[in-house]
């Protein structure tokens, strides 16, 4: 690799750093113009028409414009207004397309609410926005117009829907504790009581030379793998945004290498940010994952009387106790 190549690496990656720690403000619409450079998207604006609008203080002049991002298929579509005299301006509105025959990209939060207008009106930084078009950009990267088998967009959508129906009517899981697209990023996060325990989230992949990305697929509530050719491609990640530790068993179940002792009654941090998510961990271990998270967010974190196995508790003079091998609770 030359001098010059790894310089633009490094420079890149150090660019990225700083705008996941400080992102720029959302106004002027410039700023994000200046982020589609940064992620090499095209990127190009058009006036849409200019109005006289008739106010109690006089005719204010405003010009429409929209401001359009583009990728491989990729087509965001911004349109905003600018105040000729104040020069402020305002987004209405954000519009995603797709040049595929796949339309039914999810960008809707729990509310019915517009992900990508929220990150833009809601926020006074880049950051989100930044995150979820960064992400967008990849998937953009990783889909083959020519094979639909490889269209990211469509493969993220119909495995969030399968992941959705899976914890629904497989794992029995309350709808209560589960929202898509949550704080309007591209997710899906399971909360209780109000707060966040579990994100899915989209991640990317690169493979090694010796083997290729597999695919999740879904069929008769089973989840499979499926080979492709591909060296990138989207994967998912189960993540913990709250402290959330295991015990010895919990972590042999989940994998020994993603764990580390704490050295504190036999709990286990992971390792790393989170847990890759295999047709594995949704078939045989998921469930009892969410038992595990639901105890301990509701019962041990808040217990003073844990037994040295981190299984069973005396709280309000009462044993109780996990049984993570068969996913029941004894009380």
């Amino acid at each position: 690799m030359s001098k010059s190549v790894k310089f633009n690496e490094t420079l890149e990656k150090t660019v990225s750093f700083l705008l996941d720690y400080k992102p720029d403000y959302v106004e002027p619409v410039t700023n994000i113009s200046n982020l589609c450079k940064l992620l090499y998207l095209d990127f190009f604006q058009d006036t849409i028409q200019e109005d006289d609008v008739e106010k109690e203080g006089g005719a204010t002049n405003l010009k429409y414009q929209r401001l359009s991002i583009a990728g491989k298929i990729l087509v965001l579509d911004i349109d905003y207004s600018t105040n000729l005299e104040t020069k402020k301006e305002q987004i209405s509105n954000v519009m995603l397309v797709l040049a595929s025959n796949f339309d039914q990209f999810n960008y809707k939060n729990s509310k019915n609410e517009n992900i990508f207008l929220n990150n833009l009106t809601k926020e006074h930084t880049l950051s989100k926005f930044y995150k979820n078009l960064k992400t967008m950009k990849s998937m953009d990267d990783c889909t083959d117009i020519d094979d639909t088998a490889t269209d990211c967009f469509q493969y993220y959508n119909s495995t969030m829907k399968s992941f959705y129906n899976h914890f629904i009517s497989k794992l029995n899981i309350s709808t209560n504790h589960i929202s898509i697209n949550k704080h309007d990023e591209l997710n899906m996060v399971f909360s209780i009581n109000g707060v966040d325990v579990l994100t899915i989230s989209p991640v990317f992949d690169n493979s090694n030379t010796e083997s290729s990305i597999k695919l999740l697929e879904y069929n008769n509530e089973t989840w499979d793998e499926r080979e492709t050719a591909v060296k990138k491609f989207l994967t998912f990640k189960v993540q913990f945004p709250t402290d959330i530790q295991f015990n010895e068993r919990m972590s042999s179940l989940l994998g020994p290498d993603n764990f580390q002792n704490n050295k504190s009654l036999n709990f286990y941090d992971l390792k790393v940010d989170g847990l890759k998510v295999s047709a594995e961990l949704m078939n045989k271990h998921f469930g009892t994952l969410w038992k595990w998270v639901y105890w301990y967010t509701l019962i041990l974190e808040k217990s003073t009387s844990l037994t040295d196995d981190g299984e069973s508790i005396m709280k309000n003079g009462q044993l109780l106790k996990f049984e993570n091998e068969i996913g029941t609770w004894t009380f």
